[in-house]
């Protein structure tokens, strides 16, 4: 019998946050306030200072707004976040005077993150779903120079960071021209491939697919190593039956509704790992897993990547056969844009 597709659901954007501990910042200006680490500052318990080129945190944040810009996508919200902040003496400078042995108070945010949402509805792969730019740089070397940009993302000031497409360079003395380079060509690969995946998504979600076929794929590959780390097929399992998000899968009357985009998503929520903590009590979740709250177990983000690769393609119609989905027995009622997967 022929269902009624899920209704397009519109979103209320909120501001962005970047999650966990540190100094939220709503104007890049501000960013200018902190001081950037210089092996001329004299102070020995800096010693992982092997050069003067560490890119200053509003350098970095204004090279990726540029970039965004220099390709048209613009940001309708932006937050940073600074953390690992300390509070150092630092050498008197003063324009056209030799340096003083004078000393002047300065802060150093060793760790800097970035959050932006993409306002160009031709650049999110689908109307209920929001597109994000995450960044972050460091000013102890501990971290690289990283950039992603996709749907679900993370990005977090205890160190987690990832999203669907993603480049990086060390904080080194050519590393922020090597960031600049490998930015443009991820900003460039994202244009490119939207629209395709745009048009993948509207099938994924039109497509409808009996539940215990679902979960007989879910099963079926649970050993390859393909689409998920083996020890996380149970994960897979729990998330189709009950979405984290779970009104994406809902028609008007609340009837549930079972995709092949509900099938993808309960793989890619299950890459992001647990959410542990829930972040008004800071307790643990009950159930494992929430809207809100710090990860844990989460998959790298290179091999998350190639999950997603592999899902993606055997979810299409040209591999469908080979991963044992019959596309050839449609139920009545069957046309190109509606399409059926039954036992």
């Amino acid at each position: 019998m022929e269902t009624t597709p899920p209704p397009t659901q519109a979103i209320t954007p909120s501001p962005v946050s970047v999650m966990g501990a540190g100094e939220e910042i709503r104007n890049i200006e501000d960013l200018k306030n902190f001081h950037t680490p210089d092996a001329s500052d004299g102070d020995t318990n800096r010693n992982y200072h092997s050069h003067n080129q560490l890119t200053p945190h509003y350098e970095f944040a204004q090279a990726v707004v540029k970039g965004c810009s220099n390709f048209n996508i613009e940001i309708d919200d932006i937050a940073f976040k600074v953390d690992s902040v300390q509070s150092t003496d630092v050498p008197l400078r003063i324009p056209g005077f030799p340096m003083l042995l004078n000393k002047r108070r300065a802060k150093v945010a060793n760790r800097f993150f970035l959050i932006a949402r993409i306002k160009n509805k031709e650049l999110q792969l689908a109307d209920d779903v929001e597109t994000y730019i995450i960044a972050r740089n460091s000013h102890d070397k501990r971290l690289p120079m990283e950039l992603a940009i996709g749907n679900k993302v993370i990005v977090c000031s205890n160190l987690m960071f990832g999203g669907d497409i993603h480049v990086k360079a060390k904080n080194s003395r050519f590393g922020f021209d090597k960031f600049n380079e490998r930015m443009f060509d991820l900003l460039s690969e994202y244009k490119d491939s939207v629209k395709e995946l745009r048009s993948d998504i509207i099938m994924f979600k039109n497509w409808h697919i009996a539940p215990e076929i679902a979960h007989a794929f879910i099963g079926l590959n649970s050993s390859d190593n393909n689409f998920v780390q083996p020890g996380r097929t149970h994960r897979v399992h729990d998330m189709f039956n009950q979405p984290e998000h779970p009104e994406g899968y809902r028609d008007d009357n609340g009837n549930e509704q079972y995709t092949l985009w509900r099938l993808l998503n309960a793989y890619t929520y299950v890459h992001r790992g647990e959410l542990a903590i829930d972040k008004e009590t800071k307790e643990p979740y009950v159930d494992g897993h929430s809207k809100y709250g710090d990860r844990t177990n989460v998959c790298p983000l290179p091999l998350k990547r190639e999950y997603t690769d592999n899902l993606w393609q055997a979810l299409t119609h040209d591999n469908a056969r080979n991963i044992g989905l019959n596309w050839d027995k449609q139920p009545s009622g069957y046309s190109p844009t509606r399409r059926y997967i039954t036992p």
